[in-house]
């Protein structure tokens, strides 16, 4: 269960600006992220291999949340603590990147 995962997140993932960006806007607005959210970015930015544990809970994040549908915000307004919290769980790379990596070792999230 714990054991890593073969390999990291994928270089467009970790050099993406959604983690940074994420974390810059959350401090920035002082909202958006979970005390998770806030340490799946940081590991994520850092590139390394994460467990099989932790990326199930990337995939079951993204299936809790895809409903929300987190819109970027528009010219002069703020992101939504949905957009933040989307971002700094590696956005849409990031939900791709979880499920691939799920469906490839034939486990659902």
């Amino acid at each position: 269960e714990g054991l890593e995962v073969a390999q990291p997140p994928p270089l467009e993932l970790v050099h993406r600006p959604v983690g940074g960006l994420a974390l810059e806007l959350c401090r920035r607005y002082g909202r958006g992220g979970s005390e998770a959210g806030l340490e799946v970015a940081r590991r994520l930015t850092m590139g390394r291999p994460m467990s099989l544990n932790e990326v199930r809970l990337l995939a079951q994040f993204f299936s809790r949340h895809a409903k929300d549908g987190p819109e970027p915000p528009g010219a002069g307004q703020e992101p939504s603590d949905a957009y933040i919290g989307w971002l700094l769980w590696g956005g849409d790379a990031g939900r791709e990147w979880a499920e691939e990596v799920l469906r490839g070792l034939g486990t659902a999230p």
